[in-house]
């Protein structure tokens, strides 16, 4: 469901937890493609940062 963007609140209630303690300890793991395009998102983020940083000086 993570890999989904399945919202906490819907996984809890499919799984039948009543809080996301459990979720987030126990079944939400990191994934080799997610953590490539958020380490991009972020790159992309300072990227542009800095490029208007240098180029409004």
């Amino acid at each position: 469901m993570l890999a989904l963007n399945v919202p906490d609140k819907y996984a809890m209630e499919r799984m039948g937890h009543a809080t996301n303690n459990m979720l987030k300890n126990v079944y939400q793991h990191t994934m080799k493609d997610k953590q490539e395009e958020v380490a991009d998102l972020v790159d992309t983020y300072f990227e542009e940062k800095l490029h208007t940083i240098l180029h409004t000086k």
